[in-house]
């Protein structure tokens, strides 16, 4: 794997399978139980505004969710560690929307 080759958004590994804290960033995965999502994804996609002065519109994070078929955090991070990587590192947003992490390859 080339130094700087990225696996998906998020997950920056360099030649020795890590990255840096300042090349983290942040994707839709989901932090908080099946029970608690249509409470906490209508609370996120209240944020989106109306107009195109906003960064998101309401509509774009609905088809977001709809669309991006993002997990919870609860299944995604197993199957990180059963693919071959260690997770060195994993932020979570407040809200429990976006997960941050930085693996090491095994």
């Amino acid at each position: 794997m080339e130094r700087g080759t990225r696996t998906r958004p998020g997950w920056l590994l360099d030649e020795r399978g890590s990255a840096g804290r300042e090349n983290l960033e942040w994707d839709l995965v989901y932090g908080f139980e099946p029970e608690e999502a249509e409470e906490r994804i209508e609370s996120w996609c209240e944020t989106g505004g109306i107009g195109i002065e906003t960064d998101w519109m309401r509509a774009e994070l609905e088809e977001h969710v709809r669309d991006e078929h993002s997990t919870f955090t609860w299944l995604l991070e197993p199957m990180i560690e059963r693919s071959g990587f260690r997770i060195d590192d994993a932020d979570y947003s407040a809200d429990g929307m976006f997960a941050g992490y930085v693996l090491r390859r095994l």
